[in-house]
């Protein structure tokens, strides 16, 4: 099995990936509400093909930060994805938060750092 350390600039790859995938959905949430299958809705609905870009930029940076890295270590990043979707939810959408979303965010950034402070430690790794 190929043996790769984890460089950091496979991790900042992953981080930008997450942040235009969350920015991508963002934008198809936004322009779906004038989405048609017309010609003018699809003009006024012009969001949601700035989305797949965002998203399909995201798709490209996962799969040039796979190259830089372990996949057990980088792949669990996307779940950053989460984070960001409650965030620019609020803050665009203007949608509330419960408190127990925030627990949740909580333990997602917690989880994402556990797993990167990990990914650089020389222990005991479980192979399969």
């Amino acid at each position: 099995m190929l043996k790769i350390r984890t460089k950091p600039i496979g991790i900042i790859l992953i981080i930008l990936c997450t942040l235009f995938t969350a920015v991508g959905v963002l934008l198809l949430k936004i322009g779906v509400k004038d989405f048609t299958l017309t010609y003018e809705g699809l003009l006024k609905a012009y969001p949601v093909a700035i989305g797949f870009l965002f998203y399909f930029i995201g798709f490209i940076l996962m799969t040039l930060s796979f190259k830089y890295g372990e996949f057990s270590v980088l792949y669990p990043f996307i779940s950053l994805s989460f984070v960001w979707v409650t965030i620019l939810s609020a803050v665009f959408l203007k949608e509330l938060i419960t408190g127990l979303e925030i627990i949740g965010v909580t333990i997602i950034v917690l989880g994402v750092a556990a797993i990167g402070v990990a990914g650089r430690q020389k222990g005991l790794k479980l192979r399969g």
